[in-house]
């Protein structure tokens, strides 16, 4: 009987006589011109649609094909089959002048927006309700998106290369999609930005980039979600009325949530670039909605001197500097109640100095040899009022000179802990040896000394009432 109808279908009614119906339907439901370049269906095969276009030439929307694969012999079994549902290479290009977009008979579709009531608060997600029919969702893709927008001249923006694809089942047992999102630059011009913003008000931003990026999404009944991916981001140019640090940037995620817990965990989040400097941070929150609680923890941070100061070029003072900066196992914890933090707490975060040196060339000031840690052993905040503080400092320098005095060999060691609400009781134990204080007038002989202190100090930080030194 369906091989009859199909036979039916493709005598009484072929592509070429159905075109024209679907373009004038199209026009008079979407307010807006449709044009079709051709049609072919089949009820056993599918369809394929090419060259569509919506809206006037250029159009909003340019499609260079639509395709229609599906399996209707398992209809019988209770299962839908969609082989495939292919848009190729879209091309969306969104207009505004005089405060009218070329796609406002779209949004005109939907009518004005009825105010809806919003959900009751901690309320768990229900699940979807079980299907009537089985779907296997093969392939859906969108692929070899293109955007540009112009809204009045003074803002654009482009994007080329974006793909979509996802499978996916429904059953009566429950829902699984996977979808996954690459950006690639166009092969025709593997060179050029495929991201680019430019905004002409005021100072004026511009930002571009060769984006390249792939991000995968894993769910089961919309409840559990996993996603994992990687992106790159290399020959930018950032302006914002000068030229700002533009650094290529790449970096992973790995992350899992589950909604009806309103629980995310950060297994790994990555970010890097390409001289070394990167931040990798892994963490998990509960009750996102409601009253969070949340753990992160810093597994590492570093960041080479040299490029930082690269990056602050137009904005520091002439200096030349080097180094590295490390700050490694800092894990931080916390309550939020009302979107105000309740408790902060950090713990076990080491922040490292390697041989830094740094020249400031007006004055010639200069230090070589900065080497150092900064245990942070414990911080607690409530309510934003201190209650603990334990942190632990070592630092060695080998020389700096300012003017007429120079520096050798100093070493520092101190130990502070304070306890109870703004640290009424606060302990300083250090320790100090510096080698070379040495003192050098135009008129005199240089005057030198070496210097030790080592004791003891305890007070309230907040009065500022301390005891004598010890």
């Amino acid at each position: 009987m369906l091989a009859v109808a199909a036979v039916l279908l493709h005598y009484y009614f072929p592509g070429e006589k159905i075109r024209p119906l679907v373009e004038k339907e199209l026009s008079r439901r979407l307010r807006m011109p449709v044009t079709v370049g051709s049609l072919d269906f089949s009820l056993f095969r599918g369809a394929r649609i090419a060259e569509v276009r919506l809206g006037e030439t250029p159009g909003v929307l340019n499609v260079q094909e639509l395709r229609l694969d599906y399996d209707l012999t398992q209809l019988v079994q209770g299962n839908l089959v969609i082989n495939q549902v292919l848009v190729d290479r879209p091309e969306v290009t969104l207009v505004a002048r005089d405060g009218v977009w070329n796609f406002q008979p779209l949004l005109e579709l939907a009518g004005p927006a009825e105010p809806q009531e919003p959900a009751p608060p901690g309320k768990e997600f229900p699940g979807l309700p079980p299907l009537p029919l089985g779907v296997d969702l093969q392939r859906l893709a969108v692929q070899n998106i293109r955007l540009d927008l112009n809204q009045e001249g003074t803002t654009t923006a482009h994007l080329d290369g974006l793909s979509l694809e996802m499978q996916g089942q429904a059953r009566r047992e429950g829902l699984e999609v996977a979808l996954r999102v690459t950006l690639r630059p166009p092969a025709r011009d593997a060179q050029r930005h495929n991201v680019r913003f430019a905004a002409t008000e005021g100072a004026g931003m511009d930002f571009k980039t060769r984006g390249l990026l792939d991000f995968r999404f894993f769910t089961r009944d919309l409840n559990r979600v996993q996603f994992t991916g990687t992106f790159n981001l290399e020959d930018n140019e950032a302006r914002l009325g000068q030229p700002l640090p533009s650094p290529d940037l790449a970096g992973e995620i790995d992350l899992q949530a589950e909604v009806r817990k309103q629980a995310v965990k950060i297994s790994r989040l990555l970010v890097h670039t390409v001289h070394g400097n990167r931040v990798e941070i892994a963490g998990e929150a509960e009750n996102i909605l409601s009253d969070p609680t949340f753990r992160v923890l810093l597994k590492e941070a570093t960041f080479l001197i040299e490029d930082l100061v690269g990056w602050g070029r137009p904005f520091l003072p002439p200096v030349k500097a080097g180094g590295r900066i490390r700050v490694s196992g800092l894990e931080t914890t916390g309550r939020m109640q009302e979107s105000r933090p309740q408790e902060i707490e950090m713990r076990g975060g080491t922040l490292r100095l390697e041989n830094v040196y740094a020249d400031h060339l007006p004055t010639g000031a200069w230090i070589d040899g900065l080497s150092g840690d900064i245990q942070l052993k414990n911080v607690r905040l409530e309510q934003n009022v201190p209650q603990r503080l334990k942190l632990d400092l070592h630092m060695t320098l080998g020389a700096a000179a300012m003017k007429e005095l120079t520096v050798k060999g100093l070493e520092l060691q101190y130990a502070l802990t304070g306890e109870g609400p703004n640290l009424p009781q606060v302990n300083l134990s250090f320790d100090t040896h510096l080698n070379r204080l040495e003192y050098s007038a135009p008129d005199l002989n240089p005057i030198a000394t070496s210097l030790q202190a080592k004791g003891s100090l305890r007070g309230n930080l907040a009065s500022g009432n301390f005891d004598p030194f010890q």
